[in-house]
């Protein structure tokens, strides 16, 4: 295979995790979302976030949830929203 096959194979590969990402972000409760956009800022496609490895994840999506919710953000209850946020993101980090 030559270079430019296996970079257009690549190419595919990743613009298909991207479009499964995409999906997978929304499927989450709007709440969940926020939570995510919370630890990941304004680049949701970055895994510098899973540098920490699961426990420093979890300690930013807990971080993340209560100050959401004392600031009066999350519509519903904070404890599955986080979870849901949780889980995408730990999906997303490979944890």
């Amino acid at each position: 295979m030559t270079r430019l096959a296996v970079a257009l194979v690549l190419m595919a590969a990743t613009a298909g995790l991207a479009r499964a990402d995409a999906a997978a972000f929304q499927a989450l409760g709007a709440d969940a979302q926020k939570i995510v956009n919370k630890v990941t800022g304004d680049k949701p496609e970055d895994t510098a976030i899973c540098a920490g490895g699961g426990e420093e994840l979890r300690s930013k999506v807990v971080s993340a949830t209560k100050s959401l919710y004392f600031a009066g953000s999350l519509a519903g209850e904070p404890k599955p929203a986080g979870e849901a946020a949780g889980e995408y993101l730990k999906a997303l980090c490979k944890l």
